[in-house]
Parts: structure tokens; C-alpha cells; sequence
């Protein structure tokens, strides 16, 4: 019985552990993907949706548009859609590699709705 005492409460809790990061993994994955491209291009990123499944390696985004960071009535790159298939034992040693992938509507130099700023890199 004294096994059981030990045992039961961390299974309680990796199951804790496990469902929260299940439940925000599109949470996550949004914030890392819109930091990553703010810093690399300086620009405002939009998302409109992101659907992320590390089990079947396989990320969707769509409505995808990143500003022009010199010109802010310009965006740089606009997408309906992209879907990627990656290699998930490439995310152990920090590399993002994709396997397969498909977009939808990949427009560049279209017109801004908002002319937001640019973010200020240093």
C-alpha cells in the first residue's frame, strides 16, 4: 500500500503536467512562432489562427501577415494559409526542419489595412 501512496500523486501530477501543455501548445507555439519573426524581420507579425500537433508533426496557420518594416502601409509577405509537416526529432537539438509543406494565396508588397509601426530593433 505504501507503494501506491508514492506513486499515485506523481502520476496525478505528470497527468496535470501533460494536460496543460496539451491545452496551450497552440498558445505556446503562437507566441514562439510571432516572437521568432518579429526579431528576425523587425516588423509586425498577425496570426489569425495556429493549430499545432506535435504527435503527428504538423503545424496550420492561417491568415498570416507580416508588415514590411520600411515601408508600414506595405506588408512584406501575406498568406491564407500554410500547412507544415516537420521533423519532430529535430526540435531535440533546436532545429526546425521541415519535411513537407503548402501555402495558399502567397502574395508579397500587398496593401497594409493598418499602418502600424515597425518594431525598433537595437
Amino acid at each position: 500500500m505504501s507503494r501506491w501512496s508514492y506513486i499515485f500523486p506523481r502520476l496525478v501530477i505528470l497527468c496535470l503536467i501533460s494536460l496543460a501543455l496539451w491545452i496551450s501548445s497552440d498558445s505556446l507555439t503562437r507566441m514562439i512562432i510571432l516572437s521568432s519573426i518579429e526579431n528576425q524581420t523587425g516588423s509586425a507579425v498577425n496570426i489569425e489562427q495556429i493549430r499545432c500537433s506535435l504527435a503527428n508533426q504538423k503545424l496550420y496557420l492561417q491568415e498570416i501577415v507580416v508588415a514590411d518594416p520600411k515601408v508600414p502601409h506595405l506588408n512584406m509577405a501575406q498568406a491564407d494559409m500554410a500547412y507544415l509537416e516537420f521533423d519532430s526529432s529535430a526540435l531535440w537539438n533546436r532545429k526546425f526542419v521541415i519535411t513537407d509543406g503548402q501555402t495558399s494565396r502567397l502574395m508579397f508588397g500587398t496593401p497594409r489595412a493598418t499602418a502600424k509601426p515597425a518594431k525598433q530593433t537595437k
